[in-house]
């Protein structure tokens, strides 16, 4: 769809010179603020009175209603907003001038208009998918990393190579044209990998996060493994495939007497965590999934006592923290859902880390059946997406959800080391069961 409001070569001629002003304002240290709020989030310009107006407040619009100002320019994207359309349109000749933008992102990202989002067809029985790839592309930290690897449709030696078929989705996301995104040839690729997703009439969408993981992981074309070590001298190092670089990180384990300094330190890599809906409270949940938790095992201790305490914690943090609530349990051998409602927040600290919400899966229906739908944040917009259906929706909406799963982004000042140091303990370790 192209927009008839738009001027595209005056709107370059503008551009290069708001560009040369923006950077002269990062020289200085001075930020970009919204001239109504001063708010610095998903700030665009006017092309018109050159103006700052922030979209996530609604002072872009207003600024539309009051002066009848059509377009704007979003820094850092190379994308002009049209408010009367209510379209973005990507001018490549604006996203080459970003030096900036140039730095940060892979050649490939640049061109992409991610101010799009679009519905995915329904091919029954892949809304757990849907909303997962939903997720996974709102994620800009994800697609740099999905375009950061070596790995091109043109060099790619696999004949179904899910990167691939990832990355295409990616582009039919982005490109600008006004359809909806066929997913077929992923589901195929997918549960060519995962025939167990293409044989049962019910998936889960933490599974398929799993094992979606797994195929993305094991198809690296520089593939390294993940660590997973009971030595704390030896040390970890992260995995640089995407789904590893964007939701790895490592959990450390400290299983010590009770009655003498012995400890056995174990560092364990993860994607997700998974927590029982044991408060009322998404803080509280990770309070309690984080308490030293009392053990008797049946090995014993040099000291010649069996009584330990297991203390756990956050090693290293990811990028996105994906939380997933158990919303399942097993009574009188029987599988139900937990229908309990958790109040999450939109930031969230832990262990000296800052988080803020980037998406939530929702599951409805029975133990057995059911539909998952996403709720997406992109450039400060939240949207709900179900298949075909996409909504904007305002961050109210979405902070009173049965969340299934939760991803949280880290902010930017928080940054995660890509190589561990070693972990030294004082003590030496258990002796082997």
């Amino acid at each position: 769809m192209t927009c008839i409001h738009l001027d595209i070569e005056q709107a370059i001629e503008k551009c290069s010179g708001i560009i040369e002003s923006l950077e002269s304002l990062e020289e200085r240290g001075t930020p970009m603020v919204c001239s109504a709020c001063s708010d610095a989030s998903s700030i665009e310009v006017c092309l018109d009175c050159l103006k700052l107006w922030c979209r996530c407040n609604g002072h872009v619009h207003s600024h539309w209603k009051a002066t009848w100002h059509r377009n704007y320019f979003v820094p850092f994207v190379g994308s002009i907003a049209c408010e009367e359309c209510s379209e973005y349109i990507a001018v490549p000749e604006i996203t080459r001038m970003l030096s900036g933008t140039a730095e940060r992102l892979p050649p490939a990202f640049q061109y992409l208009n991610t101010h799009w989002v679009k519905g995915f067809l329904n091919l029954k029985r892949t809304c757990y998918m849907s909303s997962l790839l939903q997720t996974l592309l709102s994620l800009e930290v994800f697609l740099k990393n999905l375009f950061l690897l070596p790995h091109t449709l043109n060099t790619c030696s696999f004949s179904d190579c899910l990167i691939c078929a990832l990355s295409g989705i990616v582009y039919q996301m982005y490109n600008n044209e006004d359809t909806y995104v066929d997913i077929s040839d992923l589901i195929r690729i997918f549960w060519k990998y995962a025939s167990i997703f293409a044989e049962s009439e019910y998936q889960d969408v933490q599974e398929c996060f799993i094992y979606l993981g797994q195929q993305v992981h094991s198809q690296h074309p520089l593939l390294h493994s993940l660590v997973s070590t009971s030595d704390p001298d030896a040390g970890v190092q992260r995995c640089p495939c995407s789904i590893h670089k964007t939701f790895g990180g490592f959990l450390r384990s400290v299983l010590s007497c009770r009655h003498c300094t012995i400890a056995e330190v174990t560092i364990e890599p993860f994607t997700s965590i998974s927590m029982d809906l044991l408060d009322k409270t998404l803080d509280g949940a990770i309070l309690k999934y984080f308490q030293d938790e009392e053990m008797i095992l049946e090995r014993k201790c040099v000291c010649g006592t069996n009584e330990f305490v297991k203390k756990l914690s956050i090693f290293s943090m990811p990028e996105v923290l994906c939380i997933h609530l158990k919303r399942y349990e097993i009574r009188n051998k029987t599988i139900s859902k937990v229908e309990s409602v958790i109040k999450y927040p939109e930031e969230l600290s832990i262990e000296g880390a800052s988080f803020t919400l980037s998406s939530i899966i929702m599951h409805s229906g029975e133990i057995d059946s059911g539909h998952y739908i996403a709720y997406t944040k992109r450039h400060s917009q939240w949207y709900l997406t179900n298949d075909e259906e996409v909504v904007r929706v305002s961050r109210v909406d979405v902070l009173d959800k049965p969340a299934y799963i939760l991803f949280y982004t880290m902010s930017l000042s928080t940054t995660p080391a890509t190589t561990l140091a070693p972990y030294h303990h004082p003590s030496t370790t258990l002796p082997p069961p």
